[in-house]
């Protein structure tokens, strides 16, 4: 009889726990359809109700980094961060074997050197031990795991209790709210679909992206870029290393391009094992995760996000898993990104051809009746002149330097259609970047109270384009009417190469000291037609520079950004790529 009661009462307890086990389990799945709800308040708040459920002294889930488990979230605040190492650990058994592993004994020989104490902790000896394995699509992710100070504490219910708890875990790691989604969604959004000029919107929603990615939840990067695909290359668009945005990836030889390829996470547990790696952030790189960016139902690939680290093995388990939800939770951003940047090329380019075959149609129209007016104004101004020497004019200082300045503009104007036609002439030639930034600063008046200053590297290639030149002449122009007052002029000249890379870039930088682009006028300075110098200073302008300038990097399959601030100053930098020769590409041995 004593026997019978005794069953009963243990079915009745087990009865009970599986009670509490549905709530619990309810509980989860509540939460888990909070969809602004934290991942570390779900995560918390399962570890320390499993700690109850299971009457257990110690509960916690460790989240797998390589080859070691890390404590994420617990009931004892002092193993957060703990590293447990896989393969020769109690805990890590249950990965290797992907079983659930439940020990009476910890202190029993054959455990004891295997079992990993709790860090910091200095309370009753832990004896007995229950850890399940959690995984997300096959994948082991990490450990749920619970411990007593009681021999035997655990029976196969808790052993069910766990598994169905760490299912639970698993799907809050896939939905988990990993970052301000709706917040992102709205910037981007917000400045995708805002009117101003592509180039500077498509660099802040990538920008804005990265910035989220840096945010994640027990991601620990060392570095991440972001790749869109261009024909057969990958170009780096975003980066944590501003200078590499503009280099190109070959898809057919990179761990990038292999993820495109094949359309699936390429993950490296040592980059130094694998030949088409190619080393943009330094030697203290060890490992790399490239996670392809998919679209439709035939998946696909638009470009690449891509994480390194200077750990070992950073990437399998836990960090594969939320980069490739974040991956899959911001694809519409960046396919959106990516589409308004090629729309508004396209528009751009179309815009310019149609502008240049108008100005064509009327162009020896302009030319002849700009050789007409001009041409009179030189006549007047040498008769001025004339008269001045032969003392039947006063012959005053200021009036004499005037009547000099007026002839040069004038005979600087009439030798402009021949530049022209020069130029157009030369279709497509190589330019010495540094003997243009000469050429151009020749050919600008740079007032007394400005200085320049230049750094031009030398040796740098020769770039197949023309009337580069001119390009450097507005900019430094820009820069020049920016000062009224003066200030400083820096002008510097830069390749921008990774010895990997068979596709580098030049880059020129033109930097003043003046008054600076307001906010709300900096998106909109590419613009055609968009100007900021109105008839009160010196003429009005066209809204054509800046426009055309852009045009024709861009052309080039170059890249031109601008920073500004008020009162400062701003600085434009124009990259144009070259590609190396195949002597120059050093891939090191693996």
């Amino acid at each position: 009889m004593e026997r019978w009661e005794r069953l009963i009462r243990e079915l009745r307890a087990e009865f009970l726990l599986r009670e509490e086990e549905l709530r619990l389990l309810h509980r989860i799945d509540l939460q888990l359809l909070e969809s602004e709800r934290p991942l570390a308040a779900t995560f918390d708040f399962i570890v320390q109700r499993t700690q109850e459920l299971i009457k257990a002294d110690h509960a916690h889930i460790l989240l797998r980094r390589g080859r070691f488990l890390e404590g994420a979230y617990s009931t004892k605040d002092s193993d957060l961060g703990q590293r447990i190492a896989i393969p020769s650990s109690l805990v890590g058994q249950c990965l290797t074997s992907d079983q659930p592993v439940r020990i009476s004994d910890v202190t029993t020989p054959g455990y004891r050197d295997r079992y990993v104490p709790i860090r910091g902790y200095t309370g009753k000896a832990m004896r007995s031990l229950l850890a399940v394995p959690i995984k997300v699509h096959d994948t082991m992710v990490g450990v749920l795991n619970a411990e007593s100070t009681r021999a035997d504490a655990f029976t196969s219910v808790h052993e069910n209790i766990l598994v169905a708890i760490a299912a639970q875990v698993a799907i809050a790691l896939q939905r988990a709210q990993l970052f301000d989604r709706n917040a992102l969604f709205a910037d981007v959004d917000q400045l995708i679909f805002a009117t101003a000029e592509s180039p500077y919107v498509i660099q802040a929603a990538l920008q804005r992206v990265m910035e989220a990615l840096r945010d994640l939840e027990h991601i620990e990067l060392s570095e991440a870029m972001i790749c869109f695909r261009r024909g057969k290359d990958l170009e780096i668009v975003a980066s944590t290393k501003p200078s590499d945005v503009g280099l190109v990836l070959g898809i057919d030889e990179s761990i990038c391009g292999r993820a495109v390829r094949e359309r699936k996470t390429i993950v490296l547990e040592d980059v130094s094992t694998e030949r088409e790696y190619r080393r943009l952030f330094g030697s203290s790189i060890q490992s790399e995760i490239a996670v392809p960016i998919l679209l439709g139902a035939d998946d696909v690939a638009i470009g690449v996000l891509n994480v390194e680290s200077e750990e070992f093995d950073a990437f399998h388990g836990f960090s594969q898993v939320i980069l490739e939800s974040f991956a899959d939770k911001v694809r519409m951003l960046l396919a959106f990104a990516k589409l308004r940047s090629q729309v508004t090329d396209a528009m751009d380019f179309r815009n310019a051809s149609d502008l240049l075959v108008a100005v064509g149609d009327q162009a020896s129209n302009m030319v002849h009746r700009m050789n007409n007016t001009v041409g009179a104004m030189r006549l007047r101004i040498m008769k001025l002149q004339d008269l001045q020497e032969k003392g039947e004019l006063p012959t005053d200082e200021f009036l004499a330097e005037s009547l000099e300045r007026l002839r040069n503009l004038a005979e600087r104007t009439l030798q402009m259609p021949e530049d022209v036609t020069r130029l157009l002439s030369q279709q497509s030639s190589t330019v010495d970047v540094n003997a243009a930034v000469h050429t151009a600063l020749g050919k600008i008046q740079v007032p007394d109270t400005v200085s320049v200053q230049h750094e031009l590297r030398p040796g740098l290639p020769l770039l197949s384009l023309y009337c580069f030149d001119v390009v450097i002449q507005n900019l430094l122009q820009n820069a020049i009417d920016a000062m009224p007052n003066g200030g400083s002029l820096w002008v510097s000249t830069s390749s921008v190469v990774q010895e990997e890379l068979s596709i580098g870039y030049v880059q020129l930088i033109v930097r003043d000291t003046g008054t600076g682009i307001p906010d709300d006028i900096l998106p909109r300075i590419f613009d055609l037609n968009f100007t900021t110098k109105h008839s009160g200073g010196k003429g009005r302008g066209m809204g054509l520079g800046l426009w055309w300038i852009r045009n024709f990097v861009r052309r080039a399959n170059g890249d031109i950004v601008v920073a500004s601030t008020i009162n400062v100053g701003s600085t434009f930098i124009v990259k144009i790529p070259f590609e190396r020769p195949p002597t120059e590409v050093r891939i090191h041995d693996r």
